[in-house]
């Protein structure tokens, strides 16, 4: 493992901001390019979902009247994919927080670079789809998908090009919370905050299994993100209790619970496992506050305002973030507004890599 406190005074040094929580940094401006806001994150206009304290919901988006121009349509109905089979292309040799050999594909997370902060590049626009709660990669297709809390959505190139529109099934509504891509599976996994597990094809979003978790056994209080760690068990962040219950996948036995205020995280309502280790990107909405952790819950780096000038999540000037999502395509992290249309693209400080094969357990 690298010598992590080294590593972010490091990062911290070279933003200036080493030892100073309370030094924010202005949002890096403005960029070009197809569906790309040319202005700053700014207020946002949705209505309050539950998971901010003691609010309610209002009527969302409509699906049908989003529009992207010429896009690109999901195809037919199909099977589940198979597993990738490329390679993890090339990555930055170091020492990482884990060591295992991590599957088929030979991806050895000791061989990548621990990504320890991301910095601001660009914004997309999806108006008219708005609250923005959950989103993920599909590793097979290499696209991003972006959903609304009402469940409107929109596909999406690396680079942040529309491909077209989507919509959850109604086993994930109302009250779409979180989502993930199960590297295992190879299924997308959407999160409702009644903490209902919704298995569905990556690509037409069609539903492939329910899996309710028993959020009396579990001690689950609105159910707002998920995850598949290197390990293969499931990180569902409980919004209200203000931890992450780690259970198998099979959401049958639980394995360990992780306290998020005791670390400066009440209120997580966003996790991603960050490709090329088997830490965590955790995003707070106390505060609107992230961090690195590992599995176990130990901090990385952070917490630190997100959006501001300190790691993990440097500039942009993000007011009110909610989903939260890594890339192990590229290794950037995207965050998107919670009552508003933008979603935000961080670029990894170590580079650009493709580890996605490094996301796959033993």
């Amino acid at each position: 493992m690298r010598d992590l406190k080294f590593s972010v005074c490091l990062i911290a040094a070279l933003i200036g901001a080493c030892g100073d929580s309370g030094r924010a940094m202005d949002s890096a401006g403005a960029t070009d390019g197809p569906g790309v806001s040319t202005a700053a994150p700014g207020g946002s206009t949705g209505p309050t979902p539950t998971t901010s304290d003691g609010s309610t919901v209002g009527q969302g988006g409509d699906a049908s009247t989003s529009t992207t121009g010429s896009v690109d349509e999901p195809t037919a109905a199909s099977t589940t994919p198979e597993p990738a089979t490329s390679s993890t292309g090339p990555v930055s040799a170091g020492e990482s927080s884990g060591s295992s050999d991590t599957g088929e594909h030979g991806c050895v997370i000791g061989d990548v670079e621990d990504t320890l902060a991301f910095t601001y590049t660009k914004s997309i626009d999806l108006a008219p789809i708005d609250t923005i709660q959950a989103s993920f990669y599909n590793q097979d297709a290499q696209e991003i998908v972006f959903f609304s809390y009402f469940g409107p959505g929109r596909r999406y190139s690396l680079d942040g090009t529309p491909l077209g529109d989507v919509m959850a099934p109604p086993e994930a509504l109302p009250a779409l919370d979180g989502a993930s891509f199960d590297q295992i599976k190879r299924v997308g996994m959407l999160i409702t905050q009644g903490c209902a597990v919704v298995d569905i094809d990556p690509v037409t979003m069609e539903t492939l299994e329910v899996l309710q978790l028993d959020v009396v056994k579990f001690g689950l209080q609105t159910c707002a993100g998920v995850a598949i760690g290197v390990d293969g068990s499931m990180y569902v962040t409980s919004f209200f209790t203000d931890e992450v219950v780690v259970m198998t996948r099979d959401g049958q036995t639980e394995l360990d619970r992780i306290d998020l205020a005791a670390v400066g995280l009440p209120r997580p309502d966003g996790i991603s496992l960050i490709a090329g280790s088997d830490n965590f990107l955790v995003l707070s909405t106390t505060g609107i506050q992230s961090a690195i952790l590992t599995p176990k819950g130990e901090v990385i780096v952070g917490p630190a305002p997100t959006g501001q000038g300190l790691p993990p999540m440097i500039g942009g000037g993000i007011t009110n973030p909610d989903a939260v999502l890594t890339v192990c395509g590229n290794g950037h992290a995207w965050l998107c507004d919670e009552y508003g249309t933008l979603c935000h693209d961080y670029v990894p400080m170590d580079g650009d890599k493709d580890a996605c094969a490094c996301t796959i357990p033993q």
